[in-house]
């Protein structure tokens, strides 16, 4: 497994340094394929921590949008194998996998790293001494990961959330954010309801309800609004509320769905009291110009 692995690190070197004619370019193309194809019959599983970290980690990470050096080599955004300070045993150091730094350097997230057939949460409390060091060092302390290049971990334990299984690293863009909400989120009493938007008192209820479950850390919350009440109002403005109280973003910090359901009635001739006589159709119309215009009203 090792020359295979070593085999395909050479052809795809070749395959981008090959300059001198086409055939060249093309023969070493076929190699690097050959040797992928290879790999295939290789089970991840049996690979080392060392091993994990270059073919897995790694390209979890550039995936993202990190700047990722090859093999050993650090970048501006990414250090590999950092020395840290303060931890316990006698030397009192240690070296953090990862650490994924901001443009003033500081660290916005560490990585803990375990080979591909161990339990990545085996690595939560040697991440988190690392944090713990980290903070020590620059006055900030970054975000935790642990992984084994299948299952990753994150803890954003300084804002007081539990570790919590996801799919992929967090981008830089988004690790800033995390560290922007720090400072700058404000308390639950502070975020409300546009009444504008949405202004009956179940509406305003509503949104005051979620808001107090995303506050006691839960991630999740449902609403269930019969036709005609106002659920896209209602999402609107739970979204304009958390985006001034700098909760969310608009991109993707919170996932809002509002679901329609209609009895299985003729579509085009279904009504209800609530909606004023309005079809189906009708009511999806009024729907997207509830939206569209509070989309013009925004600054």
């Amino acid at each position: 497994m090792q020359k295979l692995l070593a085999d395909l690190d050479n052809e795809r070197s070749r395959a981008e340094q090959a300059e001198s004619t086409a055939e060249e370019r093309q023969a070493a193309l076929e190699a690097a394929l050959q040797v992928t194809s290879a790999l295939k019959s290789i089970d991840p599983m049996a690979f080392s921590e060392e091993e994990t970290r270059k073919y897995l980690i790694d390209q979890m990470l550039a995936d993202e949008g990190w700047d990722v050096g090859k093999g050993n080599t650090n970048t501006a955004e990414v250090v590999k194998e950092v020395p840290v300070k303060y931890q316990v045993g006698a030397s009192g150091t240690g070296k953090a996998d990862y650490v994924l730094d901001d443009d003033n350097g500081k660290p916005l997230g560490v990585v803990e790293a375990k080979k591909t057939a161990v339990d990545p949460q085996l690595g939560r409390k040697q991440a988190e001494q690392y944090a713990d060091g980290l903070e020590k060092e620059h006055g900030q302390r970054p975000v935790i990961f642990y992984t084994n290049g299948y299952d990753q971990w994150i803890w954003n334990d300084a804002a007081g959330e539990p570790p919590r299984k996801i799919y992929g690293f967090y981008s830089k863009d988004s690790l800033q954010h995390l560290h922007f909400q720090r400072t700058a989120k404000k308390s639950v009493g502070e975020v409300a309801a546009n009444p504008h938007i949405a202004g009956r008192m179940y509406q305003i209820e509503a949104v005051r309800r979620v808001v107090e479950q995303f506050a006691e850390k839960k991630r999740k919350a449902l609403l269930v609004q019969a036709t005609g009440t106002g659920k896209t109002r209602v999402a609107i403005s739970l979204c304009d509320a958390m985006i001034k109280a700098n909760w969310a973003n608009e991109f993707c910090s919170y996932v809002i769905v509002v679901n329609f359901v209609v009895k299985p009635t003729t579509p085009s001739t279904n009504s209800c009291r609530h909606c004023h006589g309005r079809t189906s159709a009708e009511h999806q119309q009024a729907t997207q110009r509830t939206a569209s215009s509070f989309r013009r009203t925004q600054p």
